[in-house]
């Protein structure tokens, strides 16, 4: 299968079940304060733990807590019909396991391409996002931008100032008024998935209840490209000094 034909996202997915302990991840949605974060961090090796009004804003590194092991497949946790996206990906390898959560009216996520910050070649990751709520862009969820079925470009990115997110597409509306954005809604325990060249946004959570979903990482390699690496840090630096 050449899945570098295939367009960079896809959520037409007939899931018919999941691995039910990846559901024990909504119980972080309710842990408050210093002492649960040090619990998560000294017992399950929780990385990357955020707090934000005394909520967990995102988290990664959940194998332990989850009870999943590293390097197993998709189709180890999700049982999904075969397409020609399942045929591409099925022999990938889990590799990080991600809690987000999108908070009331905190900030926007701009348009960013994961490819930047994984310093891959665009196929060789792809992301599978499981929904813990209902997502929209109501609540802060996820857009894609739509185009023709074929690789986008690496797009220049720059630092930015928001906590959390470190970079983002430079100021680009020509490209993207060529193309649509395609908006993104998922009921409760549904996935979707998305390659390293697609470009996607998301707007502000602006209802009152938090929104969240589970992202696994599934790599074909570990290659990396230095000259992205290295762009990536330079980039990463300009964002500590801008949040600083």
């Amino acid at each position: 299968m050449n899945n570098f034909k295939l367009k960079s996202y896809h959520f037409d997915f007939n899931l018919k079940s999941f691995d039910k302990k990846i559901l024990k991840a909504s119980t972080l949605l309710k842990y408050k304060g210093e002492s649960k974060k040090n619990e998560l961090e000294s017992k399950y090796k929780v990385k990357n733990i955020n707090l934000e009004k005394d909520s967990i804003k995102y988290c990664s590194n959940l194998f332990s807590y989850l009870g999943i092991k590293k390097n197993i497949k998709i189709l180890d946790i999700f049982t999904i019909e075969i397409n020609e996206y399942i045929k591409a990906i099925k022999d990938y390898k889990l590799n990080e396991i991600e809690l987000h959560i999108r908070n009331s009216f905190e900030d926007a996520i701009p348009p960013h391409q994961d490819q930047y910050y994984h310093y891959c070649y665009p196929r060789d990751k792809v992301k599978i996002i499981f929904s813990l709520t209902e997502l929209s862009k109501e609540n802060g969820f996820l857009e894609y931008l739509d185009h023709s079925d074929h690789i986008l470009p690496l797009l220049d990115h720059q630092a930015s100032s928001i906590k959390a997110f470190s970079s983002f597409i430079k100021d680009n509306n020509l490209f993207f008024m060529k193309n649509s954005w395609q908006e993104v809604s998922l009921k409760k325990n549904q996935i979707i998935c998305h390659f390293m060249d697609s470009i996607h946004r998301a707007s502000s959570n602006k209802t009152k209840y938090k929104s969240a979903f589970l992202v696994f990482r599934f790599d074909k390699n570990n290659k990396e490209i230095p000259s992205i690496k290295n762009k990536y840090k330079k980039t990463f630096s300009e964002y500590l000094s801008n949040i600083n």
